[in-house]
């Protein structure tokens, strides 16, 4: 009989993945072992939660969520879906309306550059 032991992650150094006020997954060696059952619309919020916690460690549980929103929903895809209600972009998306919500609030992170002009300067 082969032991698996050595095999497995070590959970307790991994990050814990805070969704909806309880511990919904934890986060380590690049993989993400959830605790318990999660719905389906619920699963990628929940792996974009552990990409952030793995990028960047330090950010909050709530963070983690604005950078769910912005993951699964980038600014090119968001274009098409915010004129809809948020019940019809849960729909079109699958994801948690919870996470549409939150999108919603969340300002652009779209860098817009602006077109030098050349002003007339009298010496």
């Amino acid at each position: 009989m082969k032991s698996t032991i050595h095999a497995l992650p070590i959970l307790h150094a991994g990050h814990p993945i805070w969704y909806r006020g309880e511990v919904a997954a934890v986060a380590s060696n690049g993989e993400v072992f959830t605790v318990g059952w999660l719905d389906t619309q619920d699963r990628p919020v929940v792996r974009a939660m552990a990409i952030a916690a793995f990028e960047a460690p330090h950010l909050s549980d709530d963070q983690q969520f604005s950078f769910a929103a912005y993951f699964l929903l980038p600014e090119e895809r968001w274009d098409d879906l915010c004129r809809a209600s948020d019940e019809v972009v849960a729909l079109a998306t699958g994801l948690p309306i919870d996470l549409i919500r939150r999108r919603r609030i969340l300002p652009s992170v779209r860098t817009a550059f602006c077109t030098p002009e050349r002003d007339v300067v009298c010496a």
